[in-house]
């Protein structure tokens, strides 16, 4: 097996139950995250060189594997410092796996390709007007591209959709619930950002991690699937993880126009960095999402979220504020 891409706690969880359920190696093209990431899965991780970008490399690395895993969740917390990668990552993917004779690939997006839902099903992907800025936009094209290159060169393409993701591990961008949680922990989170009620839906890393094993061993039917889990509104997931952890969460509330101005001060100010443009319009509407399909075809069962969140944020001293 080939693990391109991928960072951060999801990355981590990814690959460690890969490694855990397969008695042959992993090989992992990631970046500069890579030596990490082989640390924390196990010795069946191997890193292999080359870059996950382009085509040729994944083909070298890929040849004798008998599936593809292209890691490329993204979250509203990650700047697109350059967009064309995550384009690149997913054509390479799907490239270096038919050059490779690899006829499946399986495909780690985000709920960002598939945009605010209110009606709870993943069926209705949104076109560019209800887009909220750059990163989105990356997500779906990505998709497109990905989708496209399949059906073109005879890949059986699997794309997994995980919603917003938490665990135990470094609070970056990947991680998006525990960067709420480690500015929560610090103090320095003073208000509330977004109209009361609204709802997303969040999903532990290590429920999507056994569903990706899960779609390794044995390929389900149909080619997208939506890893949700537990659908909460964002007061109510702020003051559990407040609970969890001990912490006092903020009493006022910042409407989301207000906290637009404020982002514009982000990059002078480390107090606000959890705020960016995309983030605030998100907050604007609901994120709904069923993993029913995922829980037929993959045995889908996430964890309690109070089990989830008290795994994850128990322990104030263990969050990586990095």
């Amino acid at each position: 097996m080939l693990v391109t891409g991928g960072r951060g706690v999801l990355a981590r969880e990814i690959l460690s139950a890969l490694s855990r359920s397969m008695e042959r190696s992993i090989r992992l093209m990631g970046g500069a995250s890579a030596p990490w990431l082989a640390r924390v899965g196990g010795e069946h991780v191997r890193v292999v060189g080359g870059d996950a970008t382009r085509t040729g490399d994944v083909a070298a690395a890929a040849e004798g594997a008998r599936v593809v895993v292209q890691i490329g969740y993204l979250s509203f917390l990650r700047d697109p410092e350059n967009p064309a990668l995550y384009l690149d990552a997913v054509e390479a993917a799907v490239r270096g796996a038919a050059r490779a004779g690899v006829a499946r690939v399986i495909y780690i997006s985000s709920l960002l390709a598939l945009g605010p839902n209110e009606e709870g099903d993943h069926d209705t992907l949104h076109d560019a007007i209800h887009f909220h800025g750059p990163i989105e936009r990356i997500a779906w094209d990505a998709l497109g591209v990905g989708t496209r290159l399949a059906r073109e060169l005879g890949i059986d393409l699997l794309t997994l959709f995980p919603t917003f993701v938490f665990g135990r591990g470094p609070a970056g961008p990947e991680n998006p619930i525990g960067a709420l949680a480690a500015v929560l922990s610090s103090g320095r989170l003073k208000v509330r950002v977004g109209t009361a009620g609204r709802r997303i839906t969040v999903c532990h890393a290590g429920d999507v991690a056994g569903a990706v094993v899960r779609a390794v061993d044995r390929p389900p039917p149909g080619d997208r699937l939506t890893l949700g889990g537990h659908v909460v509104t964002t007061d109510e997931l702020l003051e559990r993880i407040a609970g969890v952890g001990g912490w006092s969460p903020p009493r006022l509330r910042l409407g989301c126009s207000t906290a637009g101005l404020l982002a514009r001060l982000r990059r002078r100010n480390p107090h606000l960095r959890l705020l960016n443009h995309e983030l605030i319009e998100a907050l604007r509407h609901d994120w709904v999402y069923s993993s029913d399909e995922a829980r037929r075809a993959l045995d889908y069962r996430p964890r309690p979220l109070a089990e989830g969140l008290e795994e994850s944020f128990a322990h104030r001293n263990e969050i990586d504020r990095s």
